[in-house]
């Protein structure tokens, strides 16, 4: 039973996604770079604040 569950489910995977997953891959990658960057510039705001 669980051969199969698993074969099933990488076949799904890999109709789903290849493609897919490195866009989202990318799309993630994305978002934390920007909420990196994001909070770097508070912390410089924060920072110069204090000074």
């Amino acid at each position: 039973m669980m051969n199969s569950k698993a074969e099933e489910l990488r076949r799904f995977t890999d109709w789903k996604g290849g493609e897919n997953m490195q866009m989202l891959a990318k799309i993630m990658g994305g978002v934390l770079v920007a909420l990196c960057l994001w909070y770097l510039l508070l912390l410089m705001k924060n920072n110069r604040n204090k000074l």
